[in-house]
């Protein structure tokens, strides 16, 4: 049976990680497409060539998303603090140019009230030529200055005070 798989073999800590081939790029390209048009249609704002995995979670509910360009977000990541009523953003996720963001990534908003806070959003900053490896939470309301490299199953926590 030949199967057409994109998955690699998992390696030794059992992680699946999507094959580089050219026709995968080609569809997360197409895919951040597709996702760049309906961010902008809910309030958003988001440069160009986004590239976006398969099975990334959009909270535009309750987030506002500023995203500039060449942008590449992995597979199964959580985009969204959540928090807020219905239809009320709460949180600005924002990510500079030239930024990877790994597979599995999560935006964090459980030691934050966001109901609590005041009228104003609560901002997370991904600076420009940010790499962020897999499996990685930020809190929300975390600033990454540009140019940091975060290891993989790394929790990103804001200064608390």
């Amino acid at each position: 049976m030949n199967a057409r798989n994109d998955w690699n073999d998992t390696d030794r800590m059992g992680a699946l990680y999507e094959s580089l081939d050219a026709s995968a790029s080609a569809r997360n390209l197409e895919r951040g497409e597709a996702i760049r048009a309906w961010l902008h249609q809910n309030g958003s704002r988001c440069g160009s060539r986004l590239s976006v995995g398969v099975g990334v979670i959009w909270s535009v509910q309750h987030t506002r998303f500023e995203i500039g360009d060449d942008v590449t977000i992995g597979s199964y990541s959580v985009m969204g603090g959540g928090g807020g009523k219905e239809g009320e953003s709460r949180s600005l996720l924002r990510v500079g140019s030239r930024t990877a963001i790994g597979h599995f990534f999560s935006l964090d908003s459980i030691a934050y009230d966001l109901n609590a806070t005041p009228a104003e959003l609560v901002a997370t900053h991904i600076g420009a030529e940010v790499t962020i490896g897999p499996r990685v939470t930020v809190e929300v309301g975390t600033t990454i200055v540009n140019g940091v490299n975060i290891s993989g199953g790394s929790l990103v926590r804001r200064e608390h005070g």
